[in-house]
């Protein structure tokens, strides 16, 4: 498997607290239409400035959509079902959501329901990087899926996972336990075999408790 490193671009936004201020407010005008320059030198910085900021974007989707694959892509996700593919997967969405994820139908022999688990790969709001298993039900039955939940749906995987139960506005959920930015950048390839135990640990806990 291809080692996965941390682009350089995004090392900087995720542990430097001035470049990520400055990222997200170019970021909010990143098709350039509300430029303010009053000379030849500024408009090329601002110009460079925005060029930075788009670096960053596409440098944080593709690592993400990188590490998808290296977890959850690399311990069987995908043949829990068919995919249900979300086309609301383009770089402005990523960005706010700062996650990419993909959903599959259980097959029959899980008993589905018409149920999906959505597996994804995403920061926190305080830039720790996590995956993410969330159950959808497909009559949006969320006293049920609370039952799935005290039933013990998500908790074979390990300490490693927490689980949220469902609410009025979200699906039961489980997220693994964050690692830090710092971490992340210093040992890649160590953070990213810890998710794929912890994503390993969750596909199997799926399988043994719908088989």
């Amino acid at each position: 498997m291809t080692e996965i490193a941390v682009p350089s671009s995004l090392q900087e936004y995720l542990t430097n607290r001035a470049v990520r201020l400055a990222v997200d407010e170019l970021i909010k005008v990143i098709d350039g239409s509300n430029m303010v320059a009053e000379g030849w030198e500024e408009a090329r910085n601002y110009n460079q400035a925005l060029l930075m900021a788009a670096v960053v974007r596409a440098a944080q989707a593709q690592f993400l959509f990188d590490v998808w694959d290296a977890t959850w892509g690399a311990c069987g996700a995908g043949q829990l079902g068919d995919e249900a593919f979300d086309e609301d997967m383009g770089p402005e969405q990523i960005w706010d959501d700062r996650e990419v994820y993909r959903s599959f139908k259980l097959a029959d022999r899980y008993k589905s329901d018409g149920d999906s688990i959505l597996f994804g790969v995403g920061f926190t709001t305080t830039n720790e990087i996590v995956i993410i298993a969330i159950l959808v039900d497909e009559d949006d039955d969320f006293k049920e899926q609370i039952d799935l939940v005290e039933k013990g749906f998500w908790s074979a995987p390990s300490c490693a996972w927490k689980s949220l139960p469902a609410t009025e506005s979200a699906n039961p959920h489980a997220s693994s336990t964050g690692i830090s930015a710092a971490d992340l950048t210093s040992n890649t390839p160590a953070v990213i075999a810890q998710l794929r135990r912890h994503a390993e640990k969750m596909v199997k806990a799926i399988i043994d408790v719908r088989s």
